[in-house]
């Protein structure tokens, strides 16, 4: 595969960040897929030349750094090339081998990457490696866009516990529902639509036992763009009395060996132990009661809300208790879904 794309612009550090942000749209292509790995991409650039591009596809596979240098031509010379690559290449030798040395033995240049590998058993290790071999090492280019790639892997990997993000779909007066007479949704079809996307990126959804009793939801991903070999989503259900209807779609789906019942558990007992099995990331989605125990355990990192255009009156509020000035948000980004507001932040709960 020829791949010969001149860069046409400013040189150094605009250079820089104009191939940093072409790896992070590689990396990009596999987000969600490569649990419990990180997405991660890379260019392979010479004489402002793009020799090839690579991603990481899947845990086990081929690291982002491989895969570009496997996209060579044949008898494609490396030598004297800078590497763009999202984080830090691994230094140790795991499913696969390690990347530094690949980029040692290829000769290449000088590498510049985004963000540092949150592992402390690994941070900064390439680095000294690099240098120790005469290769020229930049680092920290586009560092807030390839830190927020990482974000579920950095949290999990130095907490043990899956990243949650909740996802609520609610009307302007924070309501859940609307009146027994009307309509059963309160969001558009735009904004449902929105929220598949969320579904990519996890490893798993959790629901409360409420919502599975009332809405019966499928749980499953159905979105067009998701990579082929992104795995079933795990389904957690969350429950005190453990009395759940069998004929719900969770139980009696072709995923039905992905869901699992969680009774009688702690938000933070239940993620130590799914964290454990490498379950790095999770989506809450629905009920009111489930969200707000997950807010009072402090056990939310992010949040979409979608805000239909309507005061609703309905009997199930978003949140259902005081929760005091405790939860901020920070990094707060608003869109418009056609006449839906999103609201996508991380929370804060520093006082």
């Amino acid at each position: 595969m020829k791949i010969r794309q001149r860069y046409v612009g400013p040189e150094g550090a605009d250079q820089d960040r104009y191939w940093m942000r072409r790896a992070l749209a590689q990396a990009r292509l596999a987000e969600g897929a490569t649990s419990p790995n990180p997405p991660v991409g890379a260019m392979l650039v010479k004489d402002s030349k793009l020799l090839a591009q690579g991603h990481h596809k899947q845990a086990g596979g081929p690291h982002a750094e491989i895969s570009a240098l496997q996209q060579l031509d044949a008898g494609g010379d490396a030598k004297g090339a800078t590497l763009y690559v999202t984080l830090e290449p691994c230094s140790t030798v795991g499913r696969t081998g390690a990347c530094t040395q690949a980029i040692i033995d290829h000769g290449i240049q000088r590498v510049v990457f985004g963000s540092v590998d949150p592992n402390p058993d690994h941070a900064g290790h390439a680095v000294s490696l690099f240098e120790k071999a005469g290769i020229a090492v930049t680092t920290g280019v586009c560092v807030d866009e390839t830190d927020a790639l990482i974000r579920i892997f950095r949290h999990w990997i130095l907490t043990k516990r899956p990243y949650v993000i909740a996802k609520l779909g609610m009307s302007l007066d924070g309501r859940l529902t609307r009146p027994s007479e009307e309509p059963a949704w309160l969001t558009s079809k735009a904004a449902r639509r929105d929220a598949q996307g969320l579904r990519l990126q996890v490893d798993a959804m959790v629901e409360g036992a409420e919502t599975i009793r009332n809405d019966d939801p499928k749980l499953t991903l159905r979105y067009p763009q998701a990579p082929s070999n992104k795995r079933p989503l795990k389904r957690y259900v969350l429950t005190r009395s453990g009395d759940l209807p069998k004929e719900a779609h969770v139980f009696t789906d072709e995923f039905a060996s992905e869901t699992r019942v969680i009774q009688n558990a702690t938000w933070p007992n239940w993620l130590d132990e799914v964290g454990a099995e490498g379950v790095t990331s999770v989506l809450l989605e629905g009920g009111g009661a489930s969200l707000t125990e997950a807010l009072l355990a402090q056990a939310v990192q992010e949040a979409h809300f979608y805000l239909a255009p309507m005061v609703s009156g309905g009997n199930v509020r978003g949140v259902q208790c005081v929760l005091g000035d405790w939860v901020a948000l920070d990094d707060t980004q608003f869109s418009m879904i056609g006449d839906n507001v999103k609201v996508a932040a991380l929370l804060n709960y520093e006082p």
